[in-house]
C-alpha cells in the first residue's frame, strides 16, 4: 500500500501560542496513525521537571527506587508525552498533569 506522506493536515484554524510543530521526520511514515501534523508544548522542561519530580517524590514516600534512570512520560525521541497531548497547555496546568501521569504511572 502506498504511504500518503505529506497529506497531514492543522488540527484547525486557532493561533498557536505555546506550542511548536514536531519535526515532520519524527511522524512522516506509515506507522503514524493520524494526519494531523502533531505539536509539542515550548514549555516541555516544565513537563519534564515536573516528572522527575514525581519519581523523587514517589521515591522519598515509598522508598522505591527507580529499576531505571528514567520517567515513564519522557521519551528521548519524541519527547515528554505530555506535552505532546497537551501541546497549548500554560506552563501551571502543564507542570500539574505531568506531575499527576508520572505519578499514576510510578504507582501502576
Amino acid at each position: 500500500m502506498a504511504s500518503t506522506i505529506n497529506n497531514y493536515q492543522d488540527c484547525g484554524p486557532m493561533r498557536y501560542k505555546s506550542s511548536i510543530p514536531v519535526p515532520a521526520s519524527l511522524y512522516e511514515n506509515t506507522a503514524y496513525p493520524s494526519r494531523f501534523r502533531p505539536r509539542i508544548s515550548k514549555h516541555v522542561d516544565v513537563a519534564d521537571k515536573a516528572c522527575w519530580e514525581a519519581c523523587d517524590d514517589f521515591e522519598n514516600a515509598t522508598g522505591l527506587k527507580l529499576k531505571a534512570d528514567s520517567v515513564g512520560c519522557i521519551n528521548p525521541i519524541g519527547g515528554n508525552v505530555n506535552a505532546l497531548w497537551f501541546p497549548e497547555a500554560i506552563p501551571e496546568r502543564l507542570h500539574i498533569i505531568s506531575y499527576l501521569s508520572e505519578l499514576l504511572f510510578r504507582h501502576d
